[in-house]
């Protein structure tokens, strides 16, 4: 059986929040910055329901292309972090990437390379001299945002 078939791809939800922990937010945009002008990416886990999707954990995951314009999560790791997320019996809520150079929006290569249109995908974007992020539901090329929630909920 193929490890990813577990995740659903089209279970219509449609969320209008992501219950984020601050200290999840705070280690991502530590990930992010620490990486400066490379694009940053990795996998967000939690439970969702069809408006409200809430981040447990998260999983940095290399970027195999090393470019400021453009990731390709390392094959490797990503499947390493998508098995865990299914042993943990959470689900993959988020995926997150950064744009060093602008836009804070999904790029047209995001809208068109989204695989996983269940799951919110987090653009880190420089906002004047700091990081800071905005989630998306990309569905067959139609992109709505997200409402990012940062909660005081501690998580791993």
């Amino acid at each position: 059986m193929d490890p990813l078939s577990q995740f659903p791809t089209d279970t219509h939800h449609n969320p209008q929040y992501l219950d984020l922990p601050i200290n999840l937010w705070e280690s991502m945009k530590s990930y992010v910055a620490n990486l400066g002008n490379e694009e940053a990416c990795g996998l967000i886990a939690g439970m969702w329901d069809s408006s409200v999707y809430m981040a447990e954990f998260i999983i940095p995951v290399t970027n195999y292309l090393h470019s400021s314009v453009r990731y390709q999560m390392d094959p490797q790791e990503q499947l390493e972090a998508l098995l865990n997320i299914e042993m943990s019996g959470k689900d993959l809520v988020a995926i997150y990437h950064s744009h060093p150079l602008g836009p804070a929006l999904p790029s047209p290569t995001d809208i068109e390379e989204t695989y996983y249109p269940e799951s919110i995908q987090i653009i880190w974007f420089r906002q004047d001299s700091d990081w800071s992020c905005r989630g998306f539901i990309v569905r067959q090329g139609e992109v709505q945002e997200v409402i990012i929630r940062l909660t005081n909920r501690n998580s791993d």
